[in-house]
């Protein structure tokens, strides 16, 4: 009788594991859930945050809502999410600037990216692009390095702000170049954009949303990608890889995470629906559309790859010698 209660004790263990996801949380949602996406409403990451939480609906049946909670460099709103209740219905849309470049660069951060928060899912990533103004001097990525070398320090850029990932990807660009330029910094992506298109800097790298506007209408002209291999949707523009820099694979990425404390149970459950999501042929042409490269990962694989991400941007940081002033 003993061994038969110990394997039925065993068993039901094993049960209860076998369900765990499964069976996560059974009366989750049973009010809103809130997605916090540090940024203003209106660009291509707020756009892609809502289509996830569309797609989040559908797919649990429960309400998904997203709140833009934007300052401080997407950090206020991370803060937020730090301090909530961990039990699932505060999630952050965090992503490079809030868990990879931030922590390196401000000293009064309102959260730890390890401590304050639980690692749920990846959403996807978007790779560079290097752009000039239509009619610049520099008709290929090999001109605008060339002149960079050859006249150090005469080349400007721009950037939406110091310490943003853009201003960061264009610093790793600059090393692994081995050119320099001066950073002008400005406020927000749209400025940035506007200073190149006038001539006021020579070059600007960003995620493809807006340089691909721009390139469509003839205003600017596309150098470069930090994609791996080319995009689809501009099979003219070359890799940096191509040109032999295959340190220069950047991208800047996207996922969700909860307060520090949330049950594990929750945080599969999550990680469960995200990734179904994220395989719905619907939600990954709106995905795509938006610029994003869709990139369901397990929560151990997430998780690795934040922490490598920390690593790999602190290094650049402290390479680049940048600092919030």
């Amino acid at each position: 009788m003993r061994i038969s209660q110990t394997w039925a004790a065993v068993g039901a263990i094993l049960a209860a594991a076998s369900c765990h996801v499964a069976c996560a949380a059974p009366d989750f949602p049973s009010h809103p859930v809130t997605i916090v996406v540090p940024y203003a409403p209106g660009g291509p990451t707020d756009t892609a945050g809502r289509i996830l939480a569309t797609g989040l609906q559908e797919e649990t049946g429960g309400n998904f809502i997203v709140e833009n909670a934007p300052g401080a460099g997407a950090t206020l709103g991370s803060g937020k999410v730090a301090r909530a209740k961990p039990d699932g219905y505060t999630i952050l849309w965090g992503g490079t600037s809030t868990h990879a470049i931030a922590p390196h660069l401000r000293s009064n951060l309102p959260y730890d990216p390890f401590k304050s928060f639980e690692s749920v899912a990846m959403v996807g990533s978007q790779p560079y692009l290097v752009m000039v103004r239509a009619d610049s001097p520099f008709k290929t990525i090999a001109d605008l390095i060339k002149a960079g070398k050859a006249k150090p320090g005469s080349l400007n850029y721009s950037s939406p702000g110091t310490g943003s990932a853009p201003h960061l990807a264009t610093e790793l660009f600059l090393h692994e170049t081995g050119i320099s330029a001066r950073h002008i910094p400005y406020k927000g992506g749209a400025p940035a954009m506007m200073a190149v298109l006038s001539g006021d800097v020579d070059f600007y790298l960003d995620t493809p949303t807006l340089p691909k506007a721009q390139a469509a209408v003839g205003k600017a002209r596309l150098l470069a990608t930090s994609n791996p291999v080319r995009l689809k949707d501009l099979p003219d523009v070359p890799t940096l890889k191509e040109s032999g820099y295959d340190k220069l694979d950047m991208k800047t990425w996207f996922g969700l995470f909860v307060p520090a404390g949330t049950p594990k149970n929750v945080v599969d459950w999550l990680n469960q629906k995200v990734n179904a999501v994220l395989h719905k042929p619907a939600v990954v042409k709106q995905l795509v559309a938006a610029g994003f490269k869709v990139e369901p990962m397990s929560v151990q694989v997430f998780d690795a790859y934040v922490h490598s991400e920390y690593t790999r941007w602190g290094k650049i940081i402290k390479d680049a010698n940048v600092s919030i002033q």
